[in-house]
């Protein structure tokens, strides 16, 4: 018996060809189907990243009345992650589905019942949290070489001036926050390995695309824990992180695609030393690890309910920049 896990691929753009590429690289992934609603540009996409068997259709509905297709990677603007999680779910198909999982905490809860109804698996497709490198730096700040715990900051800035770019679209929930800054948040939680309980922010929203194109969170957890995160479309492509403790600090540059050419650096007191990341490809280990626990053959990476989570911390974020007051959050 195969041991390929069949996946379709709904939508054409940018991220689905970055992880369709991805895909291409494991002996454990099958291109299956493409969906786009222009057909032309779905066989194209098929020729390009499927083989002799990958079908290409011209309607996403299409794809999920496909028997063959078990599993489907959403690729879809933010403001699409719902329904179609849900649709996929009603289709019996097993979801990976892009980050952000969805716009609010309320979309989040019914996509997470939709799949659990329909006995498929649903996760958030934090493909970083899938490397070794994301298990290297967790263990390294548990491990008391920084001490307790205190501060964690992270940022994503890139360009993108483009005012027809799905990011700046407000109607399909676009902005800053949503689009990198889910990152920063959810890096805070997995380091901390809680939950925060207040957070603050301010943003500079675009007059022409009323999305936030700016935007500076911070997060309050338990325990005297602080992190603060900054993320901008009007940036230089800065990408960073650090974690301090009491006794010293982790940082580590371009986290979110951390390659083998790139190293955790630790320094406590006086000492300092460079780990190099393991090699791989994140977008591939993600395949990987959701395929083997469709086939009961491990556990996923991480539950939904983690989406649900970093929604709540997103939609929390959202508000306090906008009205300028904290907010605590309630659970």
């Amino acid at each position: 018996m195969s041991t390929r896990t069949r996946w379709a691929i709904l939508g054409t753009g940018m991220i689905a060809r970055k992880v369709a590429a991805a895909g291409k690289l494991s002996s454990e992934y099958a291109l299956a189907a493409v969906g786009s609603r222009d057909l032309p540009k779905a066989q194209a996409f098929a020729k390009e990243f499927g083989d002799a068997e990958t079908k290409a259709y011209g309607s996403y509905e299409a794809v999920l009345a496909d028997p063959a297709v078990e599993a489907v990677y959403i690729s879809f603007p933010n403001a699409m992650h719902h329904e179609w999680t849900i649709r996929c779910a009603q289709a019996g198909k097993h979801v990976l589905c892009e980050k952000p999982l969805a716009v609010t905490p309320a979309q989040a809860q019914e996509m997470i019942a939709a799949c659990r109804e329909h006995r498929v698996l649903l996760m958030e497709a934090f493909m970083y949290r899938c490397h070794p490198a994301a298990f290297l730096i967790k263990e390294t700040a548990a491990s008391g070489v920084i001490g307790d715990l205190r501060y964690i900051r992270s940022s994503f800035c890139f360009g993108t001036p483009d005012l027809k770019n799905v990011r700046m679209n407000s109607d399909l929930h676009g902005g800053a926050l949503m689009d990198v800054g889910c990152y920063c948040v959810n890096f805070s939680r997995y380091i901390s390995g809680q939950e925060p309980v207040e957070v603050a922010a301010v943003a500079e929203f675009g007059a022409q695309s009323k999305v936030d194109e700016i935007f500076t969170g911070t997060l309050r957890f338990a325990g005297n824990v602080h992190a603060q995160f900054h993320v901008s479309f009007h940036g230089s492509g800065y990408r960073s992180t650090e974690v301090m403790g009491t006794k010293g600090f982790l940082r580590i540059e371009n986290p979110w695609f951390a390659g083998a050419n790139e190293f955790l650096e630790i320094v406590a007191g006086k000492d300092s030393k460079k780990i190099p990341f393991p090699a791989g490809d994140r977008y591939q280990i993600q395949f990987e690890l959701f395929g083997r626990a469709m086939r009961g053959q491990g556990a996923l990476p991480f539950e939904p309910e983690d989406g649900l989570n970093n929604t709540i911390a997103i939609d929390a974020l959202l508000q306090a920049a906008r009205t300028g007051s904290a907010v605590r959050i309630k659970r």
